[in-house]
């Protein structure tokens, strides 16, 4: 059964919701705490003004909670899901949408005022294919193998999440440019800083609601209206990255 704080009930919580008020004064504050999320804590990251939830015990990638899965999402989401042949695409893409679905209760708590959203709200898609919701937050939403990663914002956001992978040159030289390539050249653990900047880049896209472009080598040029936190731990096999635009 899950357990989410309410901040209406719990003293300290009801302490917590004044410090945040004073904290929304002060650009780039980090808050971390923790949301259970079927029995399993995972961390819930709060960089104002966006809030992204990470999960990654993927043993949890069963047929069996799969099925669990299903009844809770959009018919729509359903249908996606069950065109993938495979548990690992079945579950990513349901419990994705069921970490959505938490981000956006806590977001309609702290914005009473906003318009409501469905229970278990439908995509529509932008030109570029990239989901969106008629009404609420804007979302962004990216898994791999070792994680899934969900982040809602009340202006445009991406998140990236990739696993950590041996370095390809040829991946490389196709989509990093001189000087990004020198920095992975020099470093001392080159496929993680490879993963680094591939997450930044398709984080910043998704912001700009693009997607993967044809030509990735100065993606991250141009981009002094946004504002970058990577996640990069030595205990995890992925790096995770979130975009937003500056406050």
């Amino acid at each position: 059964m899950h357990s989410f704080i309410n901040k209406h009930k719990h003293p300290f919580a009801l302490f917590i919701s004044s410090f945040l008020q004073f904290l929304r004064r002060i650009p780039c504050v980090f808050l971390y705490f923790v949301v259970p999320l079927r029995g399993c804590f995972r961390l819930s990251v709060r960089l104002l003004p966006v809030r992204y939830l990470v999960f990654d015990d993927m043993t949890q990638c069963t047929p069996a909670e799969v099925a669990r899965l299903l009844p809770l999402v959009s018919a729509q989401r359903r249908e996606q899901a069950l065109r993938f042949s495979h548990t690992f695409g079945q579950f990513c893409c349901l419990k994705s949408y069921e970490m959505l679905l938490t981000l956006l209760r806590g977001w309609g708590m702290e914005h009473p005022a906003s318009p409501a959203f469905a229970k278990t709200p439908s995509f529509i898609y932008n030109h570029h294919g990239q989901p969106q919701l008629e009404a609420g937050p804007c979302f962004s939403i990216s898994h791999c193998r070792h994680a899934i990663a969900v982040a809602v914002s009340d202006r445009p956001v991406g998140i990236d999440v990739e696993s950590i992978r041996p370095l390809r040159s040829e991946l490389v030289a196709k989509t990093m440019n001189t000087a990004e390539q020198t920095l992975i050249a020099t470093s001392s653990q080159p496929d993680r800083t490879f993963t680094r900047l591939w997450t930044c880049k398709e984080a910043l896209l998704k912001l700009r609601g693009t997607g993967i472009i044809a030509d990735l080598h100065h993606t991250l040029e141009d981009c002094t209206d946004v504002s970058f936190c990577t996640t990069d731990s030595p205990q995890q096999p992925y790096i995770l990255t979130i975009a937003t635009l500056c406050l």
